[in-house]
C-alpha cells in the first residue's frame, strides 16, 4: 500500500490533496482502561501518604528517585521506626519506590505481617528502617489495566509475584511485539531505567518518547523466566487514506504572468481537437459531450464553486480524463489567462447569464467576442 501511494503521489504531482484520519485501536482496548479489580481483603499496612519526589529547585522540573512522605500516621509502624514528613522512601526490600502506585503494588504483594528493609533518604543521608507491617482489611478498588494507546499499543497489568509491569495484551501493530516481546512477560526496565509500575511505565512512555523514536527493553520471559534485551521504535500512527482532492487531478490555476499550457495540462495527448466551455456549471453539457468525443480535450471554465465540485465528482464517476477545469471569470481567463493564440477548435456559450442588465457583465459583448475570435482557429466559430 505505501509503494502505490508513493507513485500515486509522484504520477499527480505535489499539489494533490490527501485527506486521512488516524487508525483508532480496536474496541476491547477501550474497555480495559476502565476495567478494576478489588484489592485483597487483608493488605499490609505501612502508615504513610506519598506523592512523586519532585525537585525543591524551581528551575527543574525533573522526577527524583523515590517518593516523599507528605504524611505518617500516628501509631503506624512507618511512625515506630521514626519516619518523617518529608523524607523519601527509596525502596521497598531491594525494589525502588519512584512512583506511588509502585509502593501501593509492594504492600499489596505482601500476605502475612513482618519486617520489611527500606531505604529512606532524609537530607544527605541514606537510612535503613526495617519497620514490622502489620495486616488491615480494605475495600478498595484498583485498576486492573493501564492502556498506552499510540507510542506501544498495549495494555499493561501488574506483576503479581514479580513487582515490575507485565505485558496483558497487544493492540494489532504494537511497537513492543514488533521489537520482540510477548504477551505475559514482565518489563524489567525502560531506557536501562527501573519501569516503575505499569501506570508509571505508560507516562515515562508518554513523556519520553515522540513517534518513532527508538527505544530499550529488558523483559523476562513468562513462560521460561529468561531474561531478554530488546530494542524497537516507537509506533507511528498509521492513516487511512480517505479522500483524494479532485481538483489537482482534473483542475487548472492560472496566474497574470504564467498563461494555462493546455498541452502539458492534458499530458501532452495528441486530440483531435479542443474546445473550451464557458459557464460550465455543474457540467451536464460538457460531460455528454466528452464522453461522447473520448478523441477531443475538453476546457469548462465556471466562477461558482459549488457547479465545479458537481462537475468534478460527475466527471470522476464517468472515469473521463478529457476534461479540465479552471475557475474564474471567463473574460478574465480569455484575456490574461491563456496565451494570445488560436488555442480552441471550438468555443460554447450555452444559455449565456446574464441575458440583460449591467453591460460590463454581458457575456455575449464585442470585446468578449474578439476575445474569444482570437482564440480560435482558422475556419471555426463560437457556438
Amino acid at each position: 500500500m505505501r509503494l502505490v501511494l508513493t507513485l500515486l503521489l509522484t504520477l499527480l504531482g505535489s499539489s494533490c490533496t490527501l485527506v486521512s484520519s488516524p487508525e483508532p485501536l480496536p474496541q476491547g482496548f477501550f474497555g480495559l482502561e476502565s476495567a478494576t479489580a478489588p484489592v485483597p481483603e487483608q493488605t499490609a499496612w505501612l502508615g504513610i501518604e506519598v506523592a512523586v519526589n519532585e525537585s525543591d529547585s524551581l528551575e527543574s522540573l525533573e522526577l527524583q528517585p523515590g517518593v516523599r512522605i507528605l504524611s505518617v500516621e500516628g501509631g503506624s509502624p512507618a511512625a515506630d521506626v521514626g519516619l518523617q514528613v518529608g523524607d523519601v522512601l527509596l525502596s521497598f526490600n531491594g525494589t525502588p519506590t519512584d512512583d506511588p502506585e509502585r509502593l501501593a503494588i509492594l504492600l499489596r504483594g505482601v500476605s502475612q505481617a513482618g519486617a520489611v528493609r527500606l531505604e529512606v533518604q532524609r537530607g544527605d543521608e541514606v537510612l535503613l528502617a526495617e519497620p514490622s507491617l502489620s495486616m488491615r482489611s480494605s475495600s478498595q478498588l484498583r485498576p486492573l489495566y493501564f492502556v498506552e494507546r499510540a507510542l506501544w499499543r498495549v495494555a499493561l497489568e501488574e506483576g503479581g509475584q514479580e513487582p515490575y509491569p507485565r505485558i496483558h495484551k497487544f493492540a494489532p501493530r504494537s511497537a513492543l511485539k514488533r521489537a520482540g516481546a510477548r504477551e505475559g512477560d514482565w518489563i524489567l526496565s525502560f531506557q536501562g531505567q527501573d519501569p516503575g509500575s505499569p501506570g508509571e511505565l505508560v507516562r515515562r512512555v508518554r513523556r519520553e518518547l515522540q513517534p518513532g523514536d527508538p527505544f530499550q527493553l529488558t523483559v523476562k520471559r513468562g513462560d521460561n523466566g529468561r531474561v531478554r534485551e530488546l530494542e524497537g521504535t516507537a509506533w507511528k500512527p498509521r492513516t487511512r487514506l480517505q479522500a483524494i482532492g479532485l481538483w489537482p487531478l482534473f483542475g487548472l490555476t492560472f496566474s497574470y504572468d504564467r498563461p494555462l499550457d493546455l498541452t502539458a495540462a492534458f499530458g501532452n495527448q495528441p486530440a483531435a481537437s479542443t474546445v473550451l466551455e464557458i459557464g460550465c456549471g455543474t457540467g451536464e453539457a460538457l460531460i455528454e459531450l466528452a464522453d461522447s468525443r473520448k478523441d477531443t480535450n475538453f476546457v469548462g471554465v465556471d466562477w461558482f464553486r459549488g457547479g465545479l465540485a458537481s462537475c468534478l465528482q460527475a466527471i470522476d464517476a464517468k472515469g473521463l480524463d478529457n476534461i479540465r477545469l479552471v475557475k474564474a471569470d471567463a473574460f478574465t481567463l480569455l484575456q490574461r489567462g491563456l496565451p494570445a493564440t488560436p488555442l480552441f477548435d471550438e468555443v460554447l456559450v450555452f444559455f449565456p447569464d446574464p441575458w440583460y442588465g449591467a453591460p460590463e457583465r454581458l457575456m455575449m459583448r464585442p470585446e468578449v467576442m474578439l476575445e474569444m475570435q482570437q482564440r480560435l482557429n482558422s475556419f471555426c466559430l463560437p457556438h
